[in-house]
């Protein structure tokens, strides 16, 4: 049974979406499928050795049986969050592409440092395509020798269940672990990493927060900062995301607040989010976590033009020939509303294939100030922005767009994928 804390209750309108099966109409989703490792890259940044940004790069192939026919391909995007000379815990984005479409999950787990987990481990379903749009719940990987795995899917019900909140809960920092990962003349890039405990119920349950902060050359020029977070609570725990664009050498000054992106077992598909204040956010301070679980109706909004004119665009490469190469970017979207995106530790299989996350702002519309956080897997020129239209998995936001679910269609409209269009807009109502 779910654990509830303090219950909250969220609605939902249902309208569907033409050219997307969502979660109600979908096909039947597999519930397992077996991973083969193909190419393992492990990109040894800053200091040797096992060190905080550390990054390794994943991709494999998808089959139903252990010794059965290729039906899709996996991209893993592996960042050191706790570096350790045995140990170490990663911040981990799979992206799966299956015959009925696309599955991404996250989590961030300990495995042996430098190699692949030796024991099952738990992430959250944080979106989806096709038979996949609108997933939420959890997936378990099992080791099972020789390169292969196997990946088990538990879905939340598309009808929705329990949603569950916190009343506001003590955060203690016990350690924080900086590094650097990758410079050049016009980019620095540093990793930082927060540990430490809740205290709930009586009880300390752990946490793990995971930055990469981008800080581009001149003065003025924004900050970009990327955090995730991983929240132990009674029974499962909760996967945060944010990103914060603040002028060179300031600090937000408001609440800080996180995208709840999904969870782990009796959290398995929550969305929402988290605030604390902004003065205690690297020390201790007071959580508020509010949530509720995916269900299976959706409000869609077409959005369009919506022309994006970039700001900036900075590239730091690793040197490993464009495998690894971290991309910051941001950018204004001219359509009355000014979004902003940012593009963080972009990491592909190649040169040309890149795992990236995206947040738009929404700052102009009243009613609707907020942020929207998605992730995409895309192929472009090494050190470049697509120029051919992909798609961006909404997992999650804040504000009125707290626990979106959806589908970014995004298509540029210049040769150097400049501008672009932000064709459709598909979230969770309530």
């Amino acid at each position: 049974m779910r654990r509830i804390i303090t219950l909250v209750l969220a609605s939902a309108i249902a309208i569907p979406l033409a050219g997307f099966a969502t979660s109600a109409q979908a096909a039947p989703r597999a519930d397992h499928v077996f991973m083969h490792i193909d190419t393992r890259t492990v990109i040894d940044v800053g200091a040797t050795g096992s060190s905080v940004g550390d990054l390794t790069i994943t991709h494999g192939t998808l089959a139903d049986s252990l010794q059965g026919e290729k039906i899709g391909s996996w991209t893993a995007r592996v960042v050191v969050v706790v570096p350790g000379t045995t140990k170490e815990r990663r911040d981990t984005l799979v992206h799966f592409i299956l015959p009925g479409g696309v599955l991404m999950t996250r989590g961030i787990y300990s495995s042996p440092t430098a190699k692949p987990p030796t024991r099952p481990v738990r992430m959250a379903i944080i979106g989806g395509t096709g038979d996949y749009f609108g997933s939420r719940g959890q997936v378990v990987l099992t080791p099972l020798g020789d390169g292969n795995l196997r990946l088990d899917m538990d879905y939340v019900p598309t009808d929705g269940t329990t949603p569950f909140a916190t009343d506001r809960v003590r955060r203690v920092v016990s350690d924080i672990i900086t590094g650097d990962v990758a410079e050049n003349a016009k980019i620095s890039v540093t990793a930082q990493t927060l540990r430490g405990f809740l205290r709930v119920e009586g009880k300390r349950y752990p946490f793990t927060c995971g930055q990469t902060s981008g800080d581009p050359e001149g003065i003025g020029v924004p900050i970009i900062d990327s955090w995730i977070c991983k929240y132990s609570l009674p029974g499962g725990s909760i996967l945060t995301t944010s990103q914060t664009s603040t002028p060179a050498g300031t600090r937000e000054q408001s609440g800080f607040t996180q995208a709840i992106i999904g969870g782990t077992g009796e959290y398995a598909g929550s969305v929402g989010q988290t605030s604390i204040p902004a003065a205690d956010w690297t020390t201790n301070g007071t959580l508020t976590v509010t949530g509720a679980i995916s269900g299976g109706t959706y409000a869609t909004t077409r959005q369009g033009p919506s022309d994006r004119q970039r700001t900036g665009r900075w590239v730091a490469d690793l040197g490993t020939g464009g495998l690894g190469q971290i991309v910051v970017s941001s950018a204004t979207i001219t359509a009355g509303d000014s979004p902003s995106m940012g593009y963080t530790v972009a990491a592909g299989v190649s040169a040309d294939r890149r795992i990236t996350q995206f947040v738009f702002r929404i700052s102009d519309i009243p009613g609707l100030r907020g942020s929207l956080y998605g992730t995409a897997l895309f192929s472009t020129a090494s050190g470049q922005a697509p120029n051919t239209p992909y798609l961006v998995l909404v997992n999650g936001g804040t504000g009125p767009w707290r626990g979106a679910s959806g589908i970014l269609r995004v298509v540029p409209t210049s040769a150097d994928g400049a501008t672009i269009n932000v064709k459709m807009l598909v979230a969770a109502a309530g």
